[in-house]
Formats: structure tokens, sequence, C-alpha cells
């Protein structure tokens, strides 16, 4: 089963000596048995931090890898990827998007 990667998004930057670096941090929710849709990001990297649960990740034609507790994933820009729950739990983790997350840049790849 396929859902939308949820959407949302905390836009957010660090201030220091003067200079802002910009990312966007969002904490996303997959619950177990479902897959995110295939999507990419123009522009954007994405990195996930898995915090809880157990998943499987797809990037362009590499092959699946499970991911844990403390893994981090990077999705180059424009890469196609999605994202299952396989655990009892849900799949918890933080998506960090450099530079930030613009809504014009995601591109639904399965509809």
């Amino acid at each position: 089963m396929s859902s939308p990667l949820p959407l949302i998004v905390k836009l957010t930057g660090i201030f220091a000596l003067g200079i802002t670096f910009p990312f966007s941090s969002a904490r996303a929710r997959v619950e177990p048995g479902r897959t995110t849709t295939w999507h990419a990001l123009s522009g954007t990297t994405e990195r996930y931090v898995i915090l809880d649960g157990r998943g499987r990740v797809e990037i362009g034609d590499l092959p699946p890898r499970d991911v844990k507790p403390g893994d981090v994933v990077i999705i180059p820009a424009g890469c196609r990827q999605r994202i299952a729950s396989t655990g009892a739990g849900d799949l918890i983790f933080l998506a960090v998007c450099t530079p930030r997350f613009r809504p014009e840049n995601y591109a639904d790849l399965q509809g």
C-alpha cells in the first residue's frame, strides 16, 4: 500500500557569526506496512535520520536497503526515492533538506 510522504515541513535555519545556514527539517512517520510514493526533490539533497522503527529505503536504481534507528540515508538531488515501514511499529525519521524544502521542487513520480 502506498501513501504520500507527509509534507509537514518546519523551515529552520542556524544563524551564527552573521551567517545563515539554510535547511529544513521535518519529523516524518510511516505506519507499519505502508510505503511512501516514489518522489524526487529537484535541487535539494535530502537526508533521512532514522529515529525509531524499521524500514526499507529505495533510492534510484540501487537495491533496497534496510534501515534502523541511528542510520542516516543520503538522497542526492533529483534522485527518485521512497521508504517503507517494515517493523511492527511506526517508522519515525527526520527528513533534513539542503537547501530548504520548497514545494515547487517536489515531484510525485507515481501520479
